[in-house]
């Protein structure tokens, strides 16, 4: 029988919802928040499982040029840039997930990854890269050739068990095709510049743009392999061009941003 789903969570911001970023185990997702009139970034962390705010209105002394990087377990890196002319100079640093205390910062290593409670990155040295990981449980750091660093770095990004991003299909690609044509029959909705798709636990889940006063408008479709109707929202208006990441899966939760500063959850 297809999973039915269930409203979990949700919370609202008084900042737009600009990134979100989870660990590997899919323990923890991190929110990165911008207000653009304050000029001033903060960050929030959910616990998946718990369905539960773990804190929020997280900030740092530089108030806007800085980001979330990577996260892993219970650690949770950031970068901020020594040159807002030159995007590529970054510091780095890093906090635990429980305490939100400083663990470790670097103006020189370039971080690339994080896993197992090993960062990995590299020093520019004049024109070479020097490869190497911090462990953060002793403190220690290691060289790395450039195929350890190449392989180490590929076991991090490939696909996690956890976590599930949809498919991105243009407007030229014949998936597009498919879904535009179902959505016209299903909906009597006509979908523009492209969409989001993903097939999960029996149910299918289509994030699509329609033309709405003279703008673009996203709605998020999820219908079971039946046809029958299990959540039909509309995400945002007044957008200008599609986004990216509309919604994910994490451990069984259907999780999106809805009017740019909403959390939903939706437990399946």
């Amino acid at each position: 029988m297809p999973k039915k789903l269930n409203a979990a969570f949700s919370v609202s911001f008084s900042a737009n919802i600009w990134n979100m970023l989870a660990d590997h185990d899919a323990h923890y997702l991190y929110l990165e928040l911008r207000n653009e009139e304050a000029h001033q970034v903060s960050f929030a962390a959910y616990h998946i499982a718990e369905k539960r705010m773990l804190w929020q209105g997280l900030s740092f002394d530089e108030s806007w040029w800085i980001g979330m990087t990577a996260a892993d377990r219970d650690v949770l890196v950031f970068h901020t840039y020594e040159d807002t002319e030159n995007p590529e100079k970054k510091a780095y640093f890093a906090i635990r997930t429980d305490t939100r205390q400083l663990i470790w910062e670097s103006k020189s290593l370039q971080v690339s990854g994080i896993k197992n409670n090993r960062i990995y990155g590299y020093e520019q040295n004049e024109e070479d890269k020097a490869y190497k990981y911090f462990a953060l449980d002793n403190g220690s750091e290691k060289s790395l050739s450039n195929a350890d660093a190449s392989a180490a770095l590929q076991s991090i990004a490939v696909e996690n068990i956890y976590i599930r991003h949809p498919f991105r299909y243009s407007e030229e690609d014949a998936y597009f095709e498919t879904v535009r044509k179902f959505l016209l029959e299903y909906l009597n909705q006509k979908p523009l510049k492209g969409c989001e798709y993903l097939e999960h636990q029996q149910l299918i889940f289509i994030s699509y743009y329609i033309k709405e006063a003279s703008a673009l408008a996203n709605y998020l479709l999820v219908v079971d392999q039946e046809g029958a109707l299990q959540l039909h929202e509309k995400l945002d208006d007044q957008l200008s061009q599609q986004g990216l990441g509309t919604f994910m899966i994490i451990r069984d939760q259907l999780i999106f941003i809805k009017g740019k500063r909403e959390l939903v959850s939706y437990a399946m």
